[in-house]
């Protein structure tokens, strides 16, 4: 069974509204300054990376929880295998998920409210189930 763990729907709004706003600047700026187009590349870039994070982030959440795993879905997000954890703690507003190399921070503040109750029940069951 995986759980997907989502983003709350005011961190995901951010990044859409922030891309847009970069999206906008960078196509008034090409029609303000249609012989100098090229200037406006990088609002136009800005904007279409902070709507493909949006995007992305809409679509894999914060993080996945399977049987065999717990993986962040961000670019450089960590895995750590469900039989290498050795601790599952909370600590200053976070969860901290432990194991001897890798240490993966759940930060509370990013996740919405469904979901936090389904990861607070699914980490009580993997620390019933390895006896942590």
């Amino acid at each position: 069974m995986t759980l997907k763990i989502n983003y709350k729907k005011k961190q995901l709004k951010q990044f859409l509204y922030l891309g847009l706003v970069w999206l906008l600047l960078g196509v008034i700026q090409v029609w303000l300054m249609f012989d100098q187009w090229w200037l406006s590349l990088g609002w136009l870039i800005l904007g279409l990376i902070y709507v493909y994070i949006y995007a992305q982030r809409k679509s894999n959440g914060y993080m996945t929880i399977s049987n065999s795993e717990i993986k962040q879905n961000w670019w450089f997000g960590k895995r750590i295998p469900t039989s290498d954890i050795a601790e599952i703690k909370y600590f200053a507003g976070d969860y901290v998920v432990l194991s001897e190399n890798k240490t993966i921070r759940i930060n509370k503040e990013y996740l919405n409210e469904e979901s936090l109750e389904r990861l607070k029940e699914r980490l009580e069951d993997l620390k019933e189930k390895l006896n942590i």
